[in-house]
């Protein structure tokens, strides 16, 4: 979905009463998605109630938010839970159904960034299943090697590099983080440790 589409859909489900896609002629209303098939609703990319509050943020407000405006989040807040409110439906049951596309490959219990083990094109959630068990079951923490998909979007092979850059550069920022706590722990050791010989000392 090209970005020009995408924002009109979302600015679209943002109206009282939304008016549905041009070439959609039958009344439109919430039990059949205003019009819209759960496709493209799936592929205006938000999987969660916060994605929706990002991504008003970026499209309706350019990216930028006065965050002491009290007004301002108070519209914010309605828009996102309109916005979740008429997609969610549609995006639980296409993450179930799967599709024709990119699915991330995790450990069976594991949802965090940490337990992303990779990504795969595949045609389904089975055929995702078996190519994720070849290529990724090895790096799955802990004793039990199970894993599990996620359906991720519509789209072809030459999206699984966009999803595993975007992989590595959650890595990175998880590497540096821990790093500092780790810095920041041995600084805080050695410091009691010193408080500790002060004490003790007679």
């Amino acid at each position: 979905m090209d970005d020009i589409l995408r924002k009109e859909i979302i600015q679209d489900l943002l109206r009282n009463s939304p008016k549905g896609p041009s070439a959609f002629y039958e009344s439109t209303d919430e039990d059949n998605n205003f019009g819209y098939s759960d496709h493209d609703l799936f592929q205006l990319g938000f999987k969660s109630e916060y994605d929706c509050r990002s991504g008003i943020i970026d499209i309706v407000c350019d990216g930028k938010m006065k965050y002491g405006d009290t007004s301002a989040k108070r519209t914010l807040t309605r828009r996102t839970k309109r916005l979740w409110g008429r997609i969610q439906e549609s995006i639980k049951k296409t993450k179930k159904q799967g599709g024709i596309g990119i699915y991330r490959v995790r450990s069976r219990w594991g949802f965090g960034s940490a337990d992303t083990l990779g990504y795969v094109y595949a045609q389904s959630h089975e055929e995702a299943q078996k190519l994720g068990e070849v290529l990724y079951t090895y790096l799955v923490r802990g004793p039990n090697k199970k894993i599990g998909t996620d359906f991720m979007e519509f789209a072809d092979e030459t999206r699984v590099s966009y999803h595993e850059n975007q992989l590595k550069d959650k890595f990175y920022e998880i590497v540096t983080r821990e790093q500092k706590k780790h810095q920041e722990s041995g600084e805080m050791i050695e410091y009691l440790t010193m408080r500790l010989d002060l004490l003790t000392s007679p």
